[in-house]
């Protein structure tokens, strides 16, 4: 298996040398270590009991951590009795690797450790209590979110600390904490990212008794307080919240408008369609911009894709702006505007292959894996002149292994000019 993954013999040679200790410990970690990262790009779990054995038979602290970060990244559950005993004996053990043994617990959604979390808590380790916290808010339940609410309203909590307990009270979906979560939100005296923190929370939660301080919230001396309630209420398909989201379309802060637009798009709220256009054309900043018109394609519709349309034909907008217009259109409505997708990039083929809307273009289908329906456009890429351009055309059909240009693809591989596209195409074709 590790061969035909390209690794050969190499883990088995490792965890060799590790057992008989026939190299200096550095140069076996540091190809312990690449070697885990080969495992985890490929996300290969054939080794797991391998590195569970190494986990068990070493004391070194990088090795064991290294270890369960792997298993993390797999989200291999096999490990779990390993990681509790970690915790559990966490006197004896480097604090960075009972982080990790708590961190890998929380992937897998493991509940193991749960008895251990107030000791822990009482304990205020600076270097295990994030990662304990962050556990609890995954798998914790009642008792723990008790456990964490009291903690708040102590004073032993560092700042830090209390910003990863309040989101972790909205990951729980603790309701037993949203007055406390809606008191520190509209309090200036409370830190500005505790009352942010304490907004995504309670969009979180859910409660529908939250609205009311969420959209007092947007009316925040606080810019980045106002982003982060208009972000929470759109956890809520209901009017007032609806109407406090689109009113801060208007909110001088960027980031409060970027803020209304994805929660419109959440929402699904139709209506607001006409503000966001406005937005898309003439907010003077490019980043709302790019978020209002990615709110309209998700909006969708006949009206959203024609406002897309003539964004993505204007050659006065910016090319980022055309650029994302025609991904949309090709991703979310390829049948109806095919078409005018087509004569885009045929125009702008047509007057030269080095505009720099004609390359967006082309990296925008050369990359759009997840549009099947983008064949026709492909194939304006295959017949382009310049070989690069061809190249991006084989790069989708080799992500895609479309039917529709097997034949274009099939003729590049027999009768290209450029050897270097003849090879591709024969690689690609070799894979349909």
């Amino acid at each position: 298996t590790g061969k035909a993954l390209g690794l050969g013999l190499r883990p088995i040679v490792v965890v060799n040398k590790i057992d008989r200790g026939d190299a200096r410990p550095q140069e076996v970690l540091d190809e312990v270590f690449d070697l885990f990262a080969s495992l985890e790009a490929q996300k290969d779990s054939t080794y797991n009991a391998d590195t569970k054995g190494v986990f068990e038979r070493t004391k070194d602290p990088k090795l064991r951590g290294a270890i369960l970060e792997l298993w993390k990244s797999l989200a291999w559950k096999g490990g779990e009795q390993d990681a509790a005993s970690v915790v559990t004996g966490r006197d004896n053990e480097d604090p960075s690797v009972v982080a990790s043994a708590l961190g890998y617990l929380a992937e897998i959604k493991s509940k193991a450790a749960l008895p251990q979390a107030k000791a822990i808590l009482d304990e205020n380790n600076n270097a295990i209590v994030p990662a304990l916290i962050s556990m609890v808010g995954k798998v914790g339940g009642p008792a723990e979110e008790d456990l964490v609410l009291n903690w708040l309203k102590g004073d032993t909590a560092l700042p830090a600390f209390r910003e990863a307990a309040i989101r972790a009270l909205g990951d729980m979906g603790s309701k037993k904490s949203a007055d406390w979560l809606a008191s520190n939100l509209g309090d200036n005296g409370v830190p500005r990212y505790e009352r942010i923190i304490a907004a995504e929370s309670l969009g979180k939660i859910g409660l529908a008794e939250s609205i009311d301080p969420l959209i007092k919230a947007t009316q925040s001396e606080d810019a980045l307080v106002r982003a982060a309630a208009i972000g929470a209420l759109g956890s809520f398909s209901v009017k007032p919240a609806e109407d406090a989201i689109v009113e801060s379309l208007r909110d001088a802060y960027p980031a409060a408008r970027i803020a209304a637009c994805k929660a419109i798009a959440k929402l699904k709220i139709g209506s607001a369609l006409p503000n966001l256009e406005y937005k898309a054309r003439y907010d003077p900043d490019n980043g709302v911009k790019t978020e209002a018109i990615m709110s309209i394609a998700i909006l969708g519709g006949k009206d959203a894709y024609a406002f897309l349309a003539t964004i993505m034909t204007d050659q006065a907008a910016a090319t980022d702006l055309r650029r994302l217009s025609f991904g949309r259109l090709m991703r979310d409505d390829p049948a109806s505007s095919m078409n005018a997708l087509l004569a885009v990039l045929k125009k702008e083929a047509a007057s030269a292959n080095d505009t720099p809307v004609f390359i967006e273009l082309t990296h925008e289908i050369s990359s759009a894996f997840d549009a099947p329906a983008a064949a026709p456009l492909a194939r304006v890429l295959l017949a382009d002149k310049d070989y690069l351009i061809r190249l991006g055309g084989l790069q989708w059909a080799k992500a895609t292994k479309s039917p529709d240009i097997k034949a274009e693809v099939a003729a590049l591989a027999s009768s290209d000019p450029s050897e270097a596209v003849k090879k591709f195409a024969a690689q690609v074709l070799a894979a349909y």
